[in-house]
C-alpha cells in the first residue's frame, strides 16, 4: 500500500502545491488592489513614510551586488537585477505622488462637499446679471473639462492595471519553476541566485500593481468629488439661469474689452507688417552681399568662411521673414476671430429677446457652420504646429551634436526661431479655443431657448415660419435687368433684380389699371353719343381712351417697382418663343382687331356678309368681334377670319343697299301696266330711296309666268331691315295686282301623251268587276 500510494501521493502534493501558490498570489494581487485607502492625513503620513523607508532599502540592496556576482550571475541578469531595482523603486515613487495627489484629492472633496451644505443662494438679488451666469458656466466648463481628464486618466490606469496584473502572473509563474528546478535540481549557488532573481521579478511586478492600483483607487476618489461639485455648480447654474438678465449695459462692456483686443492686435499687425518690409529690405542686402561674395575669385583663404557666413546670413534673414509673415497671417486671423467674438455676444444678447423658433433656428444654423469652419481652421493650425513642433524637435537633437562655434549658434537661432513659431500657433490656437467655446455657449443656449418655448411660442414660430418662407418666394429673383444712372453728369451702370414681389405688385397695378379702362371704356361708349353721332367714331374715342389708361398704369406700375424698361427685351424674347409656339392665333388675333378698330375697312354698325351669315357688327374686341344677325341671332368672329376669309361689307363706304324683288304674272298681262305697278309699290314705301330710283325690269318669260324684277336702294342703319321692307313690297305689289285684275300664276305644266296604237277598252258589269279583282287561289 505504502509503495503503491507513493506516486500518486506525490502528485496530489505537487498540484496542492501549485494550487496554494496561486491561490496565495491571486491574494495577494487581490490585498494590493483592494486595499484600503488612507482617509486622514496622518494616516497618508504614515503610509508615505513607510514607502520612503521601503525606498531606502531598496537603494541599499541595489548597491549590494556582491552577494549576485559570487552566485554566478551573468552580466545581463545584472543589468536585469538593476533595473528590476529601478522598476520597483518607480513603483514606490508612483504611489507616493498617488498619495500626495490623495491628499490633495480629500482636501478638494472636503471644501467643495462644506462650500456645497453652507450654500444657501447668491449674495446679489434677482435678476441676476449676466456676467454672475457666465462665471458659474466658465467654472461649470473647467469641471466639465477636469471630469472627461479624470475618466481618461481613471480608464488609462484600469488598463495599467489590467497589464501589471498578467505581467504578475507571469512573473509568479516563473518563480514557482525556479523553486520547482532548485528543488529537483543540485542545490547550488546558481540554481539559488535564479530564485532570487525570479522573486525580486515578483515584487517589481507587485509593486507595479500596487503603485496602478493605488493611483486608480486615488482617481476614483478625485472624479467622485470632481463629478459632485459639478452637480454643485449646474445646480447654482440653472437657478442662476432661471432668473437672468442680460442688460444692455454687460454686453456693452463685453464689447469694450473685445474692442480693446482688437485694438491692440491690429496694433500689433502694424508693427509687423512695418517690420515686415524692414527684413525684407535686409533680406535683400544680405543676398545682394552673399551674390558679391560668389561673383569674388577664391584668392583668399578665408573667403570660403566668409562665404558661409554669408549664406547663413540669408539663411537667417530668410527664416525671419518666414516667421514674420507667418506672424502676420496669424494677427490678420486672430483678428477676424476677434470681430467673429463680438459678433457672438451681440448675437447672445439678441437671443434673450422675444423670438421665435424659426429666427432661433436660423441663428443656430448660422453659428453650428461657423464652429464648422473654426473646425476645419483648428485642424490646419494643429497640423501646422506638429510640422513646426518635429523642426523644433529635430533643432534641438542637431543642437546637442558637436560642431563648430559658428553652426552651434546658427542651430540655436533656428530653434528659437521655430520655439517663436509654436509660440504664434499657440497663441492663435488660444484664441479659437475661446472662440469655439463661446459660439458653443451660444448654440447650447439657442436650442435651450427652443426647446424650453411654449406651444404659443411655436405656434407663433410656425406662423413666422409660413411667413418667412413666403417672404423668400416673394423675393425670388426672376431677372437681372442692367441699367444705367445719371451722377453728376455720368452715367452709372447699376443692376436692379426683377423678383416675383415686384412682379406682382407691379402686375396688381396694371390689373386695376385695365380694371379702370374697362370702365373708362364703357362710360365713353355710354356718353360718347353727346358728341358724336356715328358708332365707330364712338368706338375708335372709347378705345382710344381705354389704351391711354391701360398704358398709364403700365407705367405706374413699373416706375412703383422700379423695373427698368430694359426688361421688356428679355419680355420681347420670351414673347417671341410663345408666339412661335402657340400663341400666334392670340397674337394674329389681337392685332386685326387693332388693325378694325383703327383701320376703317369694318366698323361697328356696318352690314356684313361672310360664310354665308349676313348681320350687322355690333362691337369689335381686341380678340373677337360680335356680329349680330337680322334674326338676332348673335356670332363670335375670331378677328383673324376678317382678313383670311372673303368678306361683303354692304355699308363700307355708305349705308345704301340695293335691294331686288321677283314678280311673276301670267301670260297675257300687259307687261307696260305691270311694270308701272311695280313702280308705283316701290315709290309708295317711305324706306326706298328716291335717289337712287327704283328700277323695274322685265326679265324672263317663264315656264308659267311674265317674269319682273324690282331693283330698289335702302339706307341701311340700325332701325331698319331690308328683309321687312321686301315683305311691304311684297304685300303692296299683290294687292295692286290683284286690283287690276292681274292674276299672279302658279306653276303648272302641259301633259301631252301620244299613243302608237289604240288604246283597248273593256266595260265591265259590277259582279264580274269583283271577280276579276278577286285573287287566285292555290
Amino acid at each position: 500500500m505504502r509503495s503503491g500510494a507513493g506516486p500518486c501521493g506525490a502528485v496530489l502534493t505537487i498540484v496542492l502545491t501549485l494550487w496554494l501558490a496561486s491561490a496565495q498570489g491571486a491574494e495577494s494581487e487581490g490585498t494590493a488592489a483592494t486595499e484600503a485607502l488612507p482617509a486622514t492625513p496622518e494616516e497618508i503620513a504614515g503610509r508615505q513614510a513607510g514607502i520612503e523607508r521601503r525606498i531606502k532599502e531598496l537603494k541599499l540592496r541595489a548597491a549590494d551586488t556582491l552577494s549576485a556576482v559570487a552566485s554566478g550571475a551573468t552580466y545581463e541578469e545584472l543589468r536585469e537585477r538593476s533595473n528590476l531595482y529601478r522598476r520597483w523603486q518607480g513603483s514606490l515613487d508612483s504611489q507616493l505622488r498617488a498619495l500626495r495627489k490623495l491628499k490633495n484629492a480629500l482636501e478638494f472633496n472636503a471644501e467643495k462637499e462644506a462650500e456645497a451644505r453652507s450654500w444657501t443662494g447668491f449674495p446679489e438679488q434677482p435678476p441676476y446679471s449676466f456676467s454672475l451666469v457666465e462665471q458659474i458656466r466658465d467654472d461649470v466648463s473647467a469641471q466639465r473639462l477636469e471630469v472627461q481628464s479624470l475618466q481618461l486618466t481613471l480608464g488609462m490606469y484600469e488598463e495599467s492595471l489590467a497589464r501589471s496584473s498578467a505581467q504578475l502572473s507571469e512573473r509568479q509563474k516563473e518563480l514557482r519553476l525556479a523553486k520547482e528546478q532548485a528543488e529537483t535540481g543540485d542545490a547550488n549557488a546558481r540554481s539559488a541566485w535564479r530564485v532570487q532573481l525570479a522573486e525580486l521579478r515578483v515584487k517589481s511586478a507587485e509593486a507595479s500593481v500596487e503603485a496602478s492600483a493605488l493611483a486608480r483607487q486615488v482617481t476614483e476618489v478625485a472624479l467622485r468629488g470632481r463629478r459632485e461639485y459639478l452637480k454643485f455648480l449646474e445646480r447654482k447654474l440653472s437657478l442662476a439661469q432661471a432668473q437672468m438678465r442680460f442688460r444692455q449695459d454687460e454686453l456693452d462692456a463685453a464689447i469694450d474689452r473685445i474692442a480693446k483686443k482688437a485694438e491692440a492686435v491690429q496694433q500689433e499687425l502694424h508693427a509687423a507688417m512695418a517690420e515686415d518690409a524692414v527684413l525684407r529690405r535686409a533680406l535683400e542686402r544680405a543676398r545682394a552681399e552673399l551674390g558679391s561674395a560668389e561673383a569674388a575669385p577664391p584668392s583668399d583663404p578665408s573667403a570660403s568662411a566668409t562665404l558661409a557666413e554669408k549664406r547663413a546670413a540669408v539663411e537667417w534673414a530668410a527664416l525671419q521673414v518666414e516667421t514674420n509673415d507667418l506672424r502676420i497671417d496669424l494677427l490678420r486671423n486672430t483678428a477676424l476671430m476677434t470681430y467673429s467674438i463680438q459678433s457672438v455676444w451681440e448675437d447672445r444678447f439678441w437671443a434673450t429677446g422675444d423670438r421665435n423658433l424659426v429666427e432661433l433656428k436660423e441663428k443656430e444654423q448660422e453659428h453650428r457652420q461657423r464652429l464648422e469652419r473654426m473646425a476645419q481652421w483648428r485642424s490646419l493650425l494643429e497640423g501646422r504646429m506638429s510640422v513646426v513642433m518635429k523642426e523644433s524637435f529635430r533643432g534641438a537633437l542637431q543642437a546637442e551634436a558637436e560642431g563648430s562655434p559658428a553652426e552651434r549658434e546658427r542651430r540655436a537661432r533656428i530653434r528659437a526661431d521655430m520655439e517663436t513659431r509654436l509660440a504664434l500657433y499657440q497663441r492663435a490656437l488660444n484664441a479659437l479655443a475661446y472662440g469655439e467655446e463661446l459660439t458653443q455657449r451660444l448654440c447650447a443656449e439657442l436650442a435651450e431657448r427652443q426647446a424650453g418655448m411654449s406651444a404659443t411660442g411655436k405656434l407663433r414660430s410656425v406662423v413666422a415660419w409660413v411667413g418667412a418662407f413666403l417672404l423668400g418666394i416673394w423675393d425670388t429673383e426672376l431677372y437681372v435687368a442692367e441699367g444705367t444712372v445719371v451722377v453728376d453728369g455720368r452715367r452709372i451702370p447699376v443692376s436692379r433684380s426683377v423678383t416675383v414681389g415686384k412682379v406682382a405688385v407691379a402686375l396688381l397695378i396694371f390689373s386695376i389699371g385695365i380694371w379702370l379702362a374697362r370702365r373708362t371704356y364703357a362710360a365713353a361708349k355710354r356718353r360718347g353719343t353727346r358728341w358724336f353721332k356715328e358708332e365707330v367714331q364712338i368706338q375708335i374715342v372709347s378705345v382710344a381712351l381705354a389704351i391711354l389708361v391701360a398704358v398709364f398704369s403700365l407705367c405706374v406700375a413699373m416706375a412703383t417697382v422700379r423695373i427698368p424698361w430694359s426688361v421688356f427685351a428679355f419680355a420681347g424674347g420670351a414673347l417671341a418663343i410663345g408666339v412661335g409656339f402657340g400663341a400666334q392665333t392670340v397674337v394674329k388675333n389681337f392685332i386685326t382687331g387693332i388693325m378694325l378698330i383703327f383701320g376703317g375697312s369694318v366698323r361697328v354698325g356696318d352690314t356684313i356678309e361672310m360664310n354665308g351669315q349676313c348681320g350687322r357688327v355690333a362691337s369689335i374686341g381686341f380678340s373677337k368681334s360680335l356680329i349680330r344677325r337680322f334674326d338676332g341671332v348673335e356670332l363670335l368672329v375670331p378677328n383673324s377670319q376678317f382678313n383670311e376669309q372673303s368678306l361683303v361689307n354692304w355699308t363700307h363706304s355708305d349705308n345704301l343697299v340695293r335691294q331686288t324683288i321677283t314678280v311673276g304674272v301670267a301670260y297675257g298681262t300687259p307687261s307696260a301696266r305691270v311694270s308701272e305697278l311695280l313702280m308705283r309699290a316701290a315709290t309708295e314705301h317711305p324706306l326706298v330711296l328716291k335717289t337712287p330710283s327704283p328700277v323695274v325690269l322685265f326679265d324672263d318669260f317663264g315656264d308659267s309666268a311674265l317674269v319682273f324684277t324690282l331693283r330698289f336702294w335702302v339706307a341701311m342703319d340700325k332701325n331698319t331691315d331690308a328683309s321687312i321692307v321686301r315683305s311691304d313690297l311684297r304685300h303692296r305689289i299683290y294687292v295692286l295686282l290683284s286690283d287690276a285684275g292681274m292674276a299672279i300664276p302658279f306653276p303648272q305644266r302641259d301633259v301631252h301623251v301620244e299613243f302608237v296604237r289604240p288604246v283597248e277598252v273593256n266595260m265591265l258589269g259590277a259582279s264580274r268587276r269583283k271577280a276579276h279583282d278577286a285573287p287566285e287561289e292555290g
